[in-house]
Protein backbone atom coordinates (compact mmCIF):
# COMPACT_ATOMS: atom_id res chain seq x y z
CA UNK A 1 0.00 0.00 0.00
CA UNK A 2 2.54 2.13 0.37
CA UNK A 3 3.23 3.32 -3.53
CA UNK A 4 -0.86 3.74 -3.61
CA UNK A 5 -1.10 6.00 -0.63
CA UNK A 6 -0.62 10.07 -1.08
CA UNK A 7 -0.36 11.80 2.38
CA UNK A 8 -1.57 15.24 2.21
CA UNK A 9 -0.16 17.90 4.49
CA UNK A 10 -2.35 20.65 5.22
CA UNK A 11 -4.28 22.40 8.03
CA UNK A 12 -7.77 20.36 8.73
CA UNK A 13 -8.10 23.87 10.85
CA UNK A 14 -9.04 26.32 7.54
CA UNK A 15 -11.39 26.00 5.14
CA UNK A 16 -10.61 23.57 2.13
CA UNK A 17 -8.06 23.01 4.85
CA UNK A 18 -5.59 25.43 3.14
CA UNK A 19 -5.41 23.77 -0.09
CA UNK A 20 -5.00 26.46 -2.89
CA UNK A 21 -6.97 25.61 -6.65
CA UNK A 22 -4.45 24.18 -7.78
CA UNK A 23 -3.13 21.79 -5.38
CA UNK A 24 -7.31 20.98 -5.21
CA UNK A 25 -7.07 20.37 -9.11
CA UNK A 26 -3.79 18.50 -9.17
CA UNK A 27 -5.46 15.80 -6.92
CA UNK A 28 -8.49 15.74 -9.08
CA UNK A 29 -6.72 14.93 -11.66
CA UNK A 30 -5.36 11.88 -9.69
CA UNK A 31 -9.17 10.33 -9.24
CA UNK A 32 -7.72 8.94 -5.61
CA UNK A 33 -10.51 5.74 -4.70
CA UNK A 34 -11.00 7.00 -0.74
CA UNK A 35 -10.09 9.68 1.39
CA UNK A 36 -8.61 8.78 4.45
CA UNK A 37 -9.04 11.68 7.61
CA UNK A 38 -7.60 10.28 11.04
CA UNK A 39 -6.09 13.57 11.74
CA UNK A 40 -7.09 14.65 15.26
CA UNK A 41 -6.76 15.52 19.11
CA UNK A 42 -6.21 12.89 21.29
CA UNK A 43 -6.55 15.43 24.68
CA UNK A 44 -9.23 15.63 27.64
CA UNK A 45 -8.68 18.63 29.47
CA UNK A 46 -11.84 20.95 29.61
CA UNK A 47 -9.25 24.11 29.21
CA UNK A 48 -8.97 22.91 25.50
CA UNK A 49 -12.08 22.23 24.39
CA UNK A 50 -11.94 25.32 21.54
CA UNK A 51 -8.63 23.23 20.09
CA UNK A 52 -10.41 20.00 20.07
CA UNK A 53 -13.72 21.59 18.54
CA UNK A 54 -11.86 23.33 16.04
CA UNK A 55 -9.23 19.91 15.43
CA UNK A 56 -11.92 17.15 15.66
CA UNK A 57 -14.88 18.78 14.63
CA UNK A 58 -14.62 21.27 12.30
CA UNK A 59 -11.37 19.17 10.60
CA UNK A 60 -13.84 16.77 9.35
CA UNK A 61 -15.90 19.50 8.54
CA UNK A 62 -13.10 20.89 6.44
CA UNK A 63 -11.98 17.28 5.37
CA UNK A 64 -14.99 15.95 4.16
CA UNK A 65 -15.53 19.62 1.80
CA UNK A 66 -12.27 18.63 0.25
CA UNK A 67 -13.51 14.55 -0.32
CA UNK A 68 -16.21 15.73 -1.98
CA UNK A 69 -14.70 18.14 -4.16
CA UNK A 70 -12.48 16.20 -5.37
CA UNK A 71 -15.18 13.93 -6.23
CA UNK A 72 -13.80 10.73 -4.05
CA UNK A 73 -16.04 7.80 -3.73
CA UNK A 74 -15.23 6.88 -0.16
CA UNK A 75 -14.56 9.21 2.88
CA UNK A 76 -12.85 7.12 5.68
CA UNK A 77 -13.43 8.47 9.03
CA UNK A 78 -11.56 7.85 12.34
CA UNK A 79 -13.59 8.23 15.13
CA UNK A 80 -13.69 6.58 18.15
CA UNK A 81 -15.59 3.86 20.57
CA UNK A 82 -16.14 6.69 23.20
CA UNK A 83 -18.69 8.47 21.53
CA UNK A 84 -20.90 6.49 23.57
CA UNK A 85 -19.69 8.92 26.26
CA UNK A 86 -21.89 8.27 29.32
CA UNK A 87 -24.50 6.10 28.48
CA UNK A 88 -25.39 3.03 30.32
CA UNK A 89 -27.01 1.10 27.33
CA UNK A 90 -25.29 -1.23 24.73
CA UNK A 91 -24.25 1.14 22.40
CA UNK A 92 -23.96 -0.70 18.94
CA UNK A 93 -22.61 0.79 15.23
CA UNK A 94 -26.06 1.83 14.56
CA UNK A 95 -26.11 3.92 17.72
CA UNK A 96 -25.30 7.71 17.79
CA UNK A 97 -27.33 10.12 19.18
CA UNK A 98 -28.88 8.32 22.37
CA UNK A 99 -29.20 11.21 24.92
CA UNK A 100 -26.14 10.73 26.02
CA UNK A 101 -23.72 12.96 28.34
CA UNK A 102 -20.03 13.00 27.75
CA UNK A 103 -16.95 12.81 29.78
CA UNK A 104 -14.57 14.82 28.16
CA UNK A 105 -14.80 17.19 25.43
CA UNK A 106 -13.06 14.81 23.19
CA UNK A 107 -15.74 12.34 23.41
CA UNK A 108 -18.48 14.99 22.55
CA UNK A 109 -16.44 16.67 19.31
CA UNK A 110 -15.61 13.17 18.19
CA UNK A 111 -19.63 12.68 18.70
CA UNK A 112 -20.45 16.24 16.73
CA UNK A 113 -18.04 14.91 13.83
CA UNK A 114 -20.19 11.95 13.33
CA UNK A 115 -23.31 13.66 13.54
CA UNK A 116 -22.37 16.13 10.83
CA UNK A 117 -21.20 12.99 9.10
CA UNK A 118 -24.44 11.65 8.85
CA UNK A 119 -26.28 15.28 8.50
CA UNK A 120 -24.18 15.98 5.04
CA UNK A 121 -26.17 15.82 2.42
CA UNK A 122 -23.21 15.17 0.17
CA UNK A 123 -23.48 12.20 -2.12
CA UNK A 124 -20.68 9.74 -1.47
CA UNK A 125 -19.88 6.87 0.89
CA UNK A 126 -18.61 7.51 4.32
CA UNK A 127 -17.17 4.86 6.76
CA UNK A 128 -16.52 5.62 10.01
CA UNK A 129 -14.64 3.66 12.15
CA UNK A 130 -14.74 3.51 15.83
CA UNK A 131 -11.81 2.07 17.41
CA UNK A 132 -11.24 1.74 21.31
CA UNK A 133 -8.01 2.68 22.89
CA UNK A 134 -5.46 2.27 20.11
CA UNK A 135 -1.62 1.23 20.77
CA UNK A 136 1.15 0.33 19.42
CA UNK A 137 2.93 1.61 16.33
CA UNK A 138 5.99 -0.56 15.60
CA UNK A 139 6.81 -1.63 12.63
CA UNK A 140 3.96 0.90 11.22
CA UNK A 141 5.99 3.88 12.25
CA UNK A 142 6.91 5.40 15.77
CA UNK A 143 4.05 6.28 17.96
CA UNK A 144 4.49 9.91 19.68
CA UNK A 145 1.43 10.26 21.59
CA UNK A 146 1.33 11.49 25.08
CA UNK A 147 -2.13 10.55 25.79
CA UNK A 148 -4.31 7.57 26.61
CA UNK A 149 -2.15 4.59 28.04
CA UNK A 150 0.94 6.58 27.06
CA UNK A 151 0.55 9.06 29.66
CA UNK A 152 1.41 6.74 32.56
CA UNK A 153 4.96 5.47 30.69
CA UNK A 154 5.70 9.35 30.14
CA UNK A 155 5.19 10.13 33.64
CA UNK A 156 7.29 6.55 34.75
CA UNK A 157 9.93 7.98 32.56
CA UNK A 158 10.11 11.42 33.55
CA UNK A 159 10.00 10.80 37.65
CA UNK A 160 12.97 7.89 36.76
CA UNK A 161 14.70 10.78 35.03
CA UNK A 162 14.09 13.49 38.17
CA UNK A 163 14.99 10.99 40.93
CA UNK A 164 18.68 10.02 38.91
CA UNK A 165 19.43 13.94 37.75
CA UNK A 166 18.04 14.75 41.98
CA UNK A 167 20.68 11.90 43.21
CA UNK A 168 23.34 13.35 40.86
CA UNK A 169 23.20 16.20 42.78
CA UNK A 170 23.02 14.83 45.81
CA UNK A 171 19.80 16.10 46.76
CA UNK A 172 17.34 14.21 48.09
CA UNK A 173 13.96 15.65 47.52
CA UNK A 174 13.13 12.62 45.76
CA UNK A 175 14.85 9.81 48.15
CA UNK A 176 12.45 11.01 51.20
CA UNK A 177 9.59 10.74 49.77
CA UNK A 178 10.71 7.01 49.28
CA UNK A 179 11.74 6.78 45.82
CA UNK A 180 14.57 4.38 45.30
CA UNK A 181 16.54 2.67 42.26
CA UNK A 182 18.69 -0.63 42.87
CA UNK A 183 20.02 -2.44 40.16
CA UNK A 184 18.03 -0.18 37.84
CA UNK A 185 14.63 -1.10 39.48
CA UNK A 186 12.97 1.93 40.55
CA UNK A 187 10.61 1.70 43.72
CA UNK A 188 8.02 4.55 43.19
CA UNK A 189 5.73 5.27 45.73
CA UNK A 190 2.76 6.73 43.97
CA UNK A 191 -1.00 5.86 44.03
CA UNK A 192 -3.46 5.90 41.19
CA UNK A 193 -7.31 6.30 41.93
CA UNK A 194 -9.13 3.70 40.45
CA UNK A 195 -11.17 0.80 41.17
CA UNK A 196 -8.01 -2.54 39.93
CA UNK A 197 -11.35 -4.67 38.65
CA UNK A 198 -12.31 -1.99 36.11
CA UNK A 199 -10.36 -2.58 32.82
CA UNK A 200 -9.75 -0.80 29.79
CA UNK A 201 -10.34 -1.67 26.18
CA UNK A 202 -6.84 -1.51 24.08
CA UNK A 203 -6.84 -2.31 20.41
CA UNK A 204 -3.77 -2.43 18.05
CA UNK A 205 -3.02 0.14 15.54
CA UNK A 206 -2.29 -3.04 12.85
CA UNK A 207 -6.03 -4.11 13.23
CA UNK A 208 -7.22 -0.60 12.54
CA UNK A 209 -5.25 -0.50 9.57
CA UNK A 210 -6.36 -3.63 8.73
CA UNK A 211 -10.18 -2.56 8.86
CA UNK A 212 -9.86 0.55 6.50
CA UNK A 213 -7.37 -1.07 3.84
CA UNK A 214 -10.36 -3.31 3.54
CA UNK A 215 -12.91 -1.32 3.02
CA UNK A 216 -10.72 0.47 0.80
CA UNK A 217 -10.18 -2.59 -1.01
CA UNK A 218 -13.86 -3.55 -1.36
CA UNK A 219 -16.07 -1.71 -4.06
CA UNK A 220 -19.37 0.28 -3.04
CA UNK A 221 -22.22 -0.60 -4.80
CA UNK A 222 -24.85 1.33 -3.05
CA UNK A 223 -25.82 4.45 -5.24
CA UNK A 224 -25.59 7.54 -3.74
CA UNK A 225 -24.75 8.39 -0.19
CA UNK A 226 -24.27 5.76 2.30
CA UNK A 227 -22.77 5.44 5.51
CA UNK A 228 -21.22 2.66 7.43
CA UNK A 229 -19.61 2.52 10.67
CA UNK A 230 -17.35 -0.25 12.58
CA UNK A 231 -17.06 -1.12 16.10
CA UNK A 232 -13.39 -1.64 16.40
CA UNK A 233 -12.50 -3.16 20.36
CA UNK A 234 -9.64 -5.44 21.19
CA UNK A 235 -8.73 -6.87 24.78
CA UNK A 236 -10.51 -5.90 28.06
CA UNK A 237 -7.41 -5.37 30.44
CA UNK A 238 -7.72 -5.36 34.28
CA UNK A 239 -6.10 -2.24 35.58
CA UNK A 240 -4.04 -4.78 37.99
CA UNK A 241 -3.08 -6.33 35.03
CA UNK A 242 -2.31 -3.23 33.76
CA UNK A 243 -0.39 -2.11 36.43
CA UNK A 244 2.06 -4.94 36.57
CA UNK A 245 2.40 -4.78 32.77
CA UNK A 246 3.48 -1.52 32.91
CA UNK A 247 6.02 -1.94 35.77
CA UNK A 248 7.27 -4.85 34.18
CA UNK A 249 7.70 -3.16 31.08
CA UNK A 250 9.60 -0.09 32.67
CA UNK A 251 11.16 -2.15 35.50
CA UNK A 252 9.87 -0.27 38.09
Amino acid sequence: WQNCIRVICADIGAAMCGLDEATLQDFEASRFGGFIHCAGLTRFEEHLRDELLQTNFAGTCNAYAVSTRLGIAKFHHISTAYVAGTTKMPFGSDDLDVDQGFNNPYEQTKFSAERYLHATPAQSAIIIYRPSIVVGGYPLGEGKTVSTVYTFLKAINFLRACYRRDSAKGRTTFSEHGVSEIDGILTLPIRVAANPLNGVNLITIDLVVDAVMKRIDTRTTTRGKHIETLQLTGKDILLDDFRDAFCKATNV
